[in-house]
């Protein structure tokens, strides 16, 4: 399985796993160029803190008043350290900051939710990206002053295999405009570093685990890299030194091989 990202995935699989305790209500204010957020929340039984609300001025004028984040999505009515869960950072390099809460829904794995609030006009809009199991990193990939969210693709997820043995491809995202956009092509060093890690476990998974998750990311990456023409050769000799077999309910052998272009097609790794 891919290495997880971020330090709050890891910090709510531990909380999945640790006693209920009650946790106590509190809030935190985060203030970076001339815009001040402060997230604050209600305790719970649990590890999780409960009812988060988010408070954003701008140049001492008030643009969001004490908004409740479980209205907005779902998902987002909890969050777990939280006082590591509020971000002011410049995502564009536009000279705005974005308000950034990280939210978690409880549970072992799921599940990891992200709303920024950008400023647009004379109000802020709230983007969500929903992580699955993942967290991310906040990171300058190639030192042009943007920041990335570098994360990796949860939908591979005990989608061919089991989740103890599934590896989920790299995954980017950048700010433009209001939107949230896929940028992983642009950055084809991260998907050939994935491929070299595949290869450095796939002896360790033939031996005592299931390859197939290994090589459904790795088809992934080839497909990022623009390397299609290497997937059905790479997949047939796959099927013969046996890679392809193993356990349902997934699906094997040339099954397997029919079931991943589908899916590779489906999530946008090749064309449709």
């Amino acid at each position: 399985m891919r290495p997880l990202r971020s330090c709050l995935v890891a910090l709510a699989l531990l909380c999945a796993a640790a006693p209920a305790h009650a946790s106590t209500a509190g809030y935190r204010s985060v203030t970076a160029h001339g815009v001040r957020a402060t997230l604050s929340w209600q305790g719970g039984a649990g590890p999780l803190v409960e009812h988060p609300r988010l408070t954003i001025t701008r140049q001492g004028a008030r643009m969001v008043d004490h908004r409740s984040l479980g209205a907005i999505c779902d998902l987002c009515g909890s969050a777990v350290a939280p006082r590591r869960a509020l971000h002011v950072r410049d995502l564009d390099a536009d000279g705005e900051p974005e308000v950034i809460v990280d939210l978690f829904s409880g549970g072992a794995h799921c599940c990891s939710t992200t709303i920024i609030f950008v400023l647009r006009a004379d109000h802020y809009r709230a983007r969500l990206a929903s992580w699955g199991n993942s967290g991310y990193r906040i990171e300058d990939l190639n030192g042009d002053g943007r920041k990335e969210l570098t994360t990796d693709d949860d939908r591979f997820a005990e989608e061919f295999t089991a989740y103890a043995m599934s590896w989920r491809p790299p995954r980017v995202f950048q700010l433009v405009g209001q939107k949230l956009v896929d940028a992983t092509r642009s950055f084809p060093a991260l998907a050939t570093k994935d491929i070299a890690d595949i290869d450095a476990f796939l002896p360790k998974a033939r031996k005592g685990g299931d390859p197939r998750g290994l090589i459904a990311a790795r088809m992934a990456d080839l497909a990022l890299l623009g390397r299609q023409a290497e997937i059905d050769p790479y997949l047939a000799a796959a099927r013969r030194r046996g890679d392809l077999k193993g356990m349902g309910p997934w699906p094997a052998g040339e099954t397997f091989e029919v079931a991943l272009k589908k899916f590779l097609r489906k999530t946008g790794y090749l064309p449709s």
